[in-house]
């Protein structure tokens, strides 16, 4: 029986083995390549979110013309065009909401925009000095301000979030 074709028992094994130890290390690299895509994804919408969220922000306060720290947590303001807004950081859901009035006074009829994360809101005056409601902010043509948060992305890290604070120098609508 020296010419007999086909595979023993040990070679079957030997190469099942081989296969299972390639596709275990493939699945993980897999898994590993789509689990980094995937928090990649979830870091670039909330990095866009809160861009968007602190871009309208920003240009809404610049066209302000009367300002009001009505609260620790809320600010109301009239823009240059009559639009009553109103901005407000609730701690409980860590939100900050811009909501626009439809009527001249602050009903807060709609919301605008809103972003999540939120840790810390502020509003500081030139000087970086946290201002306490409740402060009428006097504009004048050349006053500068200050809004001032603090937003956790909760996917930076493997080991959790990292919080950023960022301030947004605003200069308001000159009449």
């Amino acid at each position: 029986m020296k010419n007999e074709k086909g595979v023993t028992l040990v070679e079957v094994l030997a190469t099942l083995t081989i296969l299972s130890l390639v596709l275990g290390v493939g699945f993980m690299l897999f898994s590993s390549v789509n689990s980094l895509w995937t928090n990649s994804v979830d870091k670039y919408t909330h990095t866009s979110n809160v861009n968007l969220t602190l871009d309208t922000i920003s240009k809404e306060l610049t066209e302000a013309v009367t300002l009001s720290l009505v609260t620790a947590n809320e600010l109301q303001f009239i823009t240059f065009d009559g639009d009553y807004l109103s901005l407000e950081y609730n701690t409980v859901d860590d939100t900050l909401i811009l909501y626009e009035s439809a009527t001249n006074a602050f009903n807060n009829d709609y919301q605008i925009i809103t972003t999540e994360q939120v840790l810390q809101f502020s509003i500081k005056d030139s000087n970086r000095e946290t201002l306490t409601a409740p402060t009428p902010i006097t504009i004048l043509n050349t006053q500068l301000f200050y809004f001032s948060v603090t937003i956790e992305d909760p996917k930076v890290t493997a080991n959790g979030g990292t919080q950023t604070p960022i301030d947004i120098l605003i200069k308001p609508f000159n009449k």
